[in-house]
């Protein structure tokens, strides 16, 4: 059996979630690694009620660095973090913090939110 271009492509996705800083906020948060589109990838998921977030670094891929920039994109729905008018419109809000810790608390500060 031959190994296709899609058996590695995934198998690249699989290993992005065990990177600690994926391992960490995987653990706190219960968010999951996905594909997001011409290599392009996030921890993505709903952290409380109303919030959808995506939590990627400035080249849009899984973070893996404590100490470097990270950028959280939250909306309502998944939906509107895919739709263009939707960051247009601001229903996607979008904020790029110093590092992994500032990240983490406004993280927290959206999971109280119901």
């Amino acid at each position: 059996m031959s190994d296709t271009a899609a058996d590695r492509f995934f198998r690249w996705l699989d290993t992005l979630e065990h990177e600690p800083l994926a391992q960490s906020m995987i653990a706190e948060f219960g968010v999951y690694v996905e594909h997001t589109g011409g290599g392009c990838t996030a921890l993505a998921g709903r952290i409380s009620s109303v919030n959808f977030v995506y939590v990627t670094d400035e080249d849009a891929r899984v973070p893996n660095w404590e100490d470097r920039p990270i950028v959280v994109a939250v909306a309502r729905t998944r939906e509107q973090l895919h739709d263009g008018a939707a960051w247009d419109d601001g229903a996607v809000e979008s904020r790029t913090f110093p590092n992994a810790d500032a990240a983490r608390e406004w993280l927290r500060a959206l999971r109280a939110e119901r």
